[in-house]
């Protein structure tokens, strides 16, 4: 639930601010998710309370896989800058007209990565391939779906933060780095 929020965010930050700093909030958000996972990782390591009869519903719910949270972290960072660039280069191209096949389009592209990455990453081998597929299928579909729905919502929170902020950034000859 909340990866398709992020792609909606990146939206936000790529067409207000442009492609640099939505490429640092990806950044920024990847390495708060990375503080996280560890201090997840040290309370879990943390002998517990004699009283505390939860710890092994803890490790169970944040004690995550390695390979699940790489799957998590590559895809995240593939899917958010894929999303920036695709929307970054779009409204170049569209001369910022268009919106939602900016917004739309470049989620498709993200969401596309993310789910190609995470699912068969994360879950090849603990569930069937045709099970693996269907997930893959449906959270993408589900997640795009998200986008389409709040495209009212984004329009709305774009315009309002271009209009406070004073800008509209236009990736003109934009070397689109990753890091």
């Amino acid at each position: 639930m909340i990866y398709p929020v992020t792609y909606i965010l990146d939206d936000v930050f790529t067409e207000v601010y442009g492609y640099k700093k939505a490429r640092f909030v990806t950044w920024m958000s990847f390495m708060c998710n990375l503080i996280v996972v560890i201090f997840f990782a040290i309370t879990i390591a943390l002998p517990p309370s004699k009283e505390f009869i939860f710890q092994s519903d803890l490790e169970n719910i944040l004690g995550n896989t390695p390979r699940v949270l790489l799957a998590c972290f590559a895809s995240f960072l593939a899917g958010s800058l894929a999303n920036a660039i695709v929307l970054s280069k779009l409204k170049v191209a569209t001369n910022g007209k268009f919106l939602f096949i900016r917004t739309i389009g470049s989620t498709i592209v993200g969401e596309a990565l993310d789910c190609i990455i995470f699912f068969p990453f994360a879950m090849f081998g603990t569930i069937s391939n045709d099970a693996l597929l269907h997930v893959m299928i449906n959270a993408f579909f589900f997640k795009v779906g998200l986008e389409i729905l709040f495209t009212p919502i984004t329009y709305f929170v774009i315009s309002k933060v271009k209009k406070y902020e004073g800008i509209d950034t236009f990736d003109h000859g934009e070397e689109y780095y990753l890091i």
